[in-house]
C-alpha cells in the first residue's frame, strides 16, 4: 500500500537573487501524492500479528532496536497502518527496497518518486538520526489527509553542495525546513536543469543546485554554496547567504548555506 512522505514546505529569502518563495524539497511522486514532497510505501510478507516477547510498546516497538517480534520477524506496518510483526527484511537503511526487498529491522521503505523507494530510519529523537543533516522529521500519511500517528522517520544526512550521501539514482540533497525553522536535508528527484535555468521546484534543477524564486518574477536554479568557501568556482558569482527566517541564516549543523549569485 502506498504511503506518501509529508515534509512541510520551505521559505528562503536571499538579498540579490530572491525575495522568497516556496521551495518543494522533492518532487510529487506515487497515485496518492500530488504537492507532498514524495510517496512512501511499507512492505511485509504478512499481516499477521503475532505474540512475541513482552515489549514496551504494542504489539511492538517500531524503533531499533525492536521488540515484541519473534526470532526472525519485524516490527512494521500493515495495509491499514497498524503495527504488526512480520517476516524481518534484510536491506539496510539508504538502499533501494520494495515489496520484494523488504527493509531490516528499524526500517521502513519510503518512496521519493513512483519508482524510487529507499529504506528510511524510524525514529524517535533527533540523536537517533544521522546528523548534522538528519532529523526526525518525516511523516507517513495516512491516506485521508492526516498523518500516521505514533511514526516519524529520519530525514536524509547529506550534502547540499555535493550530493554526497545521496546513493539512489536521479536524486540529489535537498532542504528541508519545519514548520518552527529546523533545518534538515533530505534525498529526493533531481533533473537537469543548469544554473540560472527557469525551473518550478528542485526536481527541474541538477544535483547541487536549488529552485528559488528572483527579481525578474521566475523561478531559476541556483548553485549551492557554503559561504566562507570553498564557494563559487566562477569568479564572477557571489556566495550569498540565505535566510530561513529574517535574520536567521540558514544552517546546516556548523556550515552556513547560500547560492552563488552574480555580482
Amino acid at each position: 500500500m502506498l504511503r506518501c512522505v509529508s515534509i512541510f514546505a520551505l521559505v528562503l529569502v536571499a538579498s540579490g537573487c530572491a525575495s522568497g518563495g516556496t521551495l518543494e524539497p522533492s518532487g510529487g511522486g506515487g497515485a496518492s501524492s500530488s504537492s507532498d514532497s514524495g510517496g512512501g510505501s511499507v512492505t511485509s510478507s504478512n499481516d499477521t500479528v503475532t505474540t512475541g516477547p513482552s515489549c514496551v510498546e504494542q504489539p511492538c516497538k517500531l524503533v531499533a532496536p525492536q521488540c515484541g517480534c519473534d526470532s526472525g520477524e519485524a516490527c512494521t506496518l500493515d495495509g491499514s497502518n497498524a503495527r504488526v510483526c512480520a517476516a524481518a527484511g534484510t536491506i539496510p537503511v539508504g538502499q533501494p527496497c520494495d515489496e520484494n526487498a523488504t527493509c531490516a529491522p528499524g526500517g521502513v521503505c519510503v518512496g521519493y518518486s513512483a519508482t524510487t523507494n529507499t529504506c528510511a530510519a524510524a525514529c524517535n529523537t533527533d540523536e537517533q538520526c544521522d546528523g548534522p543533516g538528519g532529523r526526525c522529521v518525516i511523516t507517513l500519511s495516512d491516506g485521508g489527509g492526516g498523518t500516521v500517528p505514533d511514526v516519524l522517520l529520519c530525514s536524509d544526512d547529506c550534502d547540499l553542495v555535493t550530493s554526497q550521501g545521496c546513493t539512489q539514482a536521479s536524486t540529489s540533497c535537498q532542504l528541508g525546513i519545519t514548520d518552527n525553522n529546523q533545518t534538515f536535508t533530505l534525498c529526493a528527484p533531481s533533473g537537469a536543469g543548469a544554473f540560472q535555468s527557469v525551473c518550478t521546484d528542485n526536481s527541474d534543477c541538477a544535483p547541487g543546485l536549488a529552485c528559488l524564486p528572483t527579481s525578474a518574477n521566475d523561478d531559476r536554479c541556483f548553485q549551492w554554496c557554503r559561504v566562507g568557501g570553498p564557494a563559487c568556482d566562477d569568479a564572477s558569482l557571489t556566495c550569498t547567504a540565505l535566510e530561513v527566517t529574517t535574520g536567521v541564516n540558514l544552517m546546516i549543523g556548523s556550515e552556513t548555506f547560500g547560492v552563488c549569485n552574480p555580482s
